[in-house]
């Protein structure tokens, strides 16, 4: 079943800034440190959403058979994938930012640099006209803001438009005149893209399911170090399964495979996100025919759940940070 995340707008802090200076794109740890908290939850969603989907999915297609002792090995490849709607390659969101002082003064000369007064003034004066200005920005408290772009399966070549609210200010310029300046409608954009270009995310690994001791099977999932979604990085995964049968312990066979069943997988990108899912419930299958003349219809009912933990230092500027940690479920 496909998860939601939810987040919330009020989470918005005065320390967490937005700038466009260095910024790359291309890989998720970069994008990721471009951003603020609430900003980066919007962005990652699809793919904490199709890891919880993915992690929970193919784990069985029968249950063990009602064995105290049984040789049953089987090995393969399991391919799953969450495929998005169209909307979902996008997302928007509205807050309130304290401006740092760099975008502060790139805003403030891009308003400036427009007006006929400011190109009279020599250097010395358009530093300090552009001083004030920013002085003002910064002391007004926080601005109006709204991010919109691409999230994690979006478009490579997607950008963030950061577009600032309305704000007014007074300064006296050199001939004594009072000039009122309204920045309205500024933006910024941030080189921060998609990283698969395509609206699903998948997920494949090697399985191997042994049993019966007992009425009980194991199936095991590993994924050695390997490169993943293109530039996300090296991913480690493991999960685990474990079905028991109960009927081994009546003295009447059941009419179907009865299991239940327990599964726990983690998949990592360094410290950089860390995955874990969990599945429970009941699995019953009924092998009709014999020998490889069968077939073997299953069902099962497993309650899901899953969590994403992101860590990482959001650059504020060249030579400041913030650690941000948050996980979604």
């Amino acid at each position: 079943m496909k998860k939601m995340i939810t987040c919330s707008v009020a989470a918005f802090i005065s320390m967490i800034m937005i700038t466009s200076s260095g910024i790359a794109q291309g890989n998720l740890k970069d994008a990721l440190t471009g951003l603020a908290q609430p900003v980066a939850e919007k962005y990652t969603k699809p793919v904490v959403t199709g890891f919880g989907s993915n992690l929970n999915t193919g784990w069985f297609h029968r249950s063990p058979k009602a064995k105290k002792f049984g040789l049953d090995i089987e090995f393969g490849m399991v391919f799953t994938g969450t495929i998005f709607p169209k909307e979902d390659q996008h997302f928007s969101h509205e807050g309130q930012f304290q401006l740092s002082n760099e975008v502060a003064e790139s805003i403030s000369k891009k308003y400036l640099e427009g007006q006929a007064w400011y190109g009279s003034l020599d250097e010395s004066q358009k530093t300090n006209a552009l001083n004030s200005v920013v002085t003002q920005i910064q002391n007004s408290g926080a601005f109006d803001v709204s991010i919109a772009g691409g999230t994690f399966i979006g478009k490579r070549s997607d950008k963030l438009i950061v577009t600032f609210g309305e704000k007014t200010f007074t300064i006296t310029d050199p001939n004594n005149n009072q000039q009122n300046i309204t920045l309205t409608g500024m933006k910024d954009t941030l080189a921060i893209g998609g990283i698969t270009g395509q609206p699903v995310v998948p997920l494949a690994a090697p399985q191997a399911t042994i049993g019966t001791i007992m009425g009980t099977q194991i199936t095991i999932r590993y994924l050695p170090p390997v490169k993943m979604y293109g530039s996300v990085g090296k991913l480690n995964y493991f999960g685990w399964g474990i079905q028991h049968n109960p009927g081994v312990w009546f003295n009447d066979p059941l009419p179907v495979d009865l299991a239940f069943a327990f599964y726990q997988q983690n998949i990592s990108r360094g410290k950089l996100f860390e995955a874990h899912a969990l599945a429970y419930g009941v699995t019953v299958s009924k092998q009709i025919g014999f020998g490889f003349l069968n077939i073997t219809p299953y069902a099962g009912y497993l309650r899901e759940s899953s969590k994403m933990k992101f860590t990482y230092e959001y650059m504020i500027d060249e030579t400041s940070s913030v650690p941000v940690k948050f996980s979604a479920k």
